[in-house]
């Protein structure tokens, strides 16, 4: 939760227009490594692969409240659940999110097996996630969005 603090911003918010991106490159050289393959039993399940960890969630956001930072009343931003993979719908909220813009500081890694992908849009926010950690996108009237915002409040003085 102390990762809190290395949010560029903070907004209380409903999302909207939330879609998942596919990367085509992956798929490509999916499907060509695929057809490199002359064993079924290794190409049947690779042929089957539908998500793949360079796919990305983009939405905006329609900001209530800021609480740190700076933000729009609409704001895009991207989130790359590298370690869960992004679900393929999410309640519209209202959430306490926490961004990251790519040239701030990363959270720590969380796992020694970890991949760092770059951010997907390096010119819009993306969500505050520590790798092999929840994302900071939390219910508004949670227990962990109330203690982000204690943590923020504190952070401050």
């Amino acid at each position: 939760m102390n990762d809190i603090k290395l949010a560029d911003v903070v907004v209380i918010g409903r999302i909207v227009d939330y879609q998942i991106v596919l990367d085509p490159k992956a798929r490509e050289n999916n499907r060509k490594s695929v057809e490199g393959i002359k064993n079924s039993k290794t190409s049947e399940p690779l042929s089957n692969v539908r998500r793949f960890i360079s796919d990305y969630a983009k939405f905006d956001v329609l900001v209530e409240e800021v609480v740190k930072g700076t933000a729009t009343e609409r704001m895009t931003a991207t989130w790359d659940n590298s370690t869960f993979g992004e679900p393929e719908s999410i309640p519209p909220g209202p959430y306490l999110i926490a961004f990251r813009y790519a040239q701030s500081a990363a959270p720590p890694l969380g796992g020694p097996s970890a991949i760092i992908m770059p951010t997907p849009i390096p010119e819009v926010p993306t969500v505050l996630q520590a790798l092999c950690a929840r994302a900071f996108i939390f219910k508004s009237d949670s227990t962990e969005a109330i203690e982000a915002r204690g943590l923020l409040r504190d952070a401050t003085k």
